[in-house]
C-alpha cells in the first residue's frame, strides 16, 4: 500500500474495520447464548474506529495538511465544513448531542464525557484508573447491525463515489 495515498490508506482501513465490525456483529447474533459482553464491545468500537478512520480519509483528500486527531465528534465537525453540500451530508453515528442552552447542561455533558470517553469505553474493560466503568452497558447485534453497521455501509460508499471517484 506504499504506493497509495494517505487518504486512499484511511479509507481501506476504514472500510476493513467496518467489515470486521459487521463479520463479528453477525456471529454474535447467530450464536447469541454463546456471545459475551466483551464480544460487542469489539463490535461497537470497530464501527467506531471505521467512523474515525473514514472521517480522517475524507479529511485529507480535501485538505492533506489537516491536523488529524481522536475525536469523532470534532473530525464530524471538520468534515462537514469541508464537504457542505447537501450530497454530501452525512449523520456520523457516535456522536452526542445536549438539547436546549443551558451552560449548566453542557457542562455537566462535558465531564460525562470525560468519565466515560466513548473511544475508550468499548475499547477497555477498565478505565485508566483501574476501576470498572460506571454504568449499566449492553449490547444488542441485530439493532446495532440495523441502525450502525448497515446506515454506515451505505453512508460509506455513497460518499466513496462522491469523494474519491
Amino acid at each position: 500500500m506504499e504506493d497509495v495515498d494517505e487518504a486512499e490508506q484511511l479509507l481501506a482501513f476504514a472500510k476493513s474495520y467496518l467489515s470486521a465490525s459487521k463479520v463479528l456483529c453477525q456471529r454474535i447474533e447467530d450464536n447469541f447464548d454463546q456471545a459475551k459482553y466483551a464480544d460487542g464491545c469489539v463490535v461497537i468500537f470497530t464501527a467506531y474506529h471505521a467512523v474515525e478512520l473514514f472521517l480522517k480519509a475524507m479529511i485529507i483528500k480535501k485538505n492533506p495538511n489537516a491536523k488529524l486527531h481522536h475525536d469523532v465528534e470534532k473530525l464530524a465537525i471538520d468534515y462537514h465544513r469541508l464537504y457542505p453540500h447537501k450530497n454530501q451530508y452525512w449523520q456520523v453515528p457516535f456522536g452526542f448531542e445536549v438539547l436546549g442552552d443551558s451552560s449548566e447542561a453542557k457542562k455537566k455533558f462535558e465531564d460525562l464525557k470525560k468519565e466515560l470517553p466513548v473511544e475508550q469505553l468499548y475499547r477497555y474493560p477498565i478505565n485508566k484508573n483501574g476501576k470498572a466503568w460506571l454504568g449499566a452497558f449492553a449490547f444488542e447485534p441485530r439493532t446495532f447491525m440495523g441502525t450502525v453497521i448497515l446506515p454506515v455501509e451505505t453512508d460509506f460508499q455513497r460518499l466513496e463515489k462522491l469523494v474519491f471517484a
